[in-house]
């Protein structure tokens, strides 16, 4: 417990409370293990889903939705990062894969719903789900946290990996993993092909 609200992190439940709870929703939080930049932990993108997605449970169980949070998934798809050392890369198809296991598990739990709150803007589950959808009785979508609000509102420029949007969220919601006094100028390579 926190606070002494019940916890939504199936991870901290003992099979006492979950065998009681009757959950009408499972989240999904789905992020990553890659480079991000010099300054923020190679789970960046699993922090703050994990997070982000613990947080609006928190909320909804607050309000009476039987709710649990499993634990996240921390692999991505990272085809075009595979020279980064540890970049924990993926195929999509073995992300479909895992994903349909898990939400076997689900049905299986008596769950209905199954939302995936993402993380990484390399996962694409749009796909996935279409496959996997017609196969169960549990209703899948997905959201990605960062695409929830326009980031125009709070920054100038959000930048794409690991620039203001993700730094500012780690320096919210972990600001002991951040180490600003080591980030790096901003440099990317470029596309050769414009368009």
């Amino acid at each position: 417990t926190a606070n002494g609200q019940m916890t939504v992190e199936l991870a901290k439940l003992s099979f006492g409370d979950v065998r009681a709870a009757a959950y009408q929703l499972a989240v999904l939080p789905w992020g990553a293990t890659e480079a991000h930049n010099l300054h923020l932990p190679y789970a960046t993108d699993t922090i703050e889903s994990s997070m982000i997605a613990t947080g609006a449970a928190q909320i909804a169980a607050d309000r009476g939705t039987r709710v649990v949070v499993l634990p996240a998934v921390p692999f991505g798809v990272h085809s075009m990062q595979r020279d980064i050392p540890l970049c924990l890369d993926v195929s999509p198809t073995t992300q479909r894969l895992l994903l349909a296991e898990l939400v076997a598990s689900v049905q299986r739990a008596g769950i209905r719903r199954l939302l995936i709150v993402n993380g990484h803007g390399g996962n694409d589950f749009k796909w996935m789900i279409r496959e996997i959808q017609p196969t169960t009785t549990v209703f899948l979508c997905v959201v990605d946290w960062y695409k929830c609000i326009d980031p125009g509102d709070y920054f100038e420029e959000p930048g794409d990996h690991a620039g203001a949007l993700e730094t500012g969220v780690m320096l919210h919601l972990a600001p002991e993993f951040v180490r600003l006094d080591r980030a790096g100028d901003g440099a990317a390579r470029q596309w050769r092909v414009r368009g």
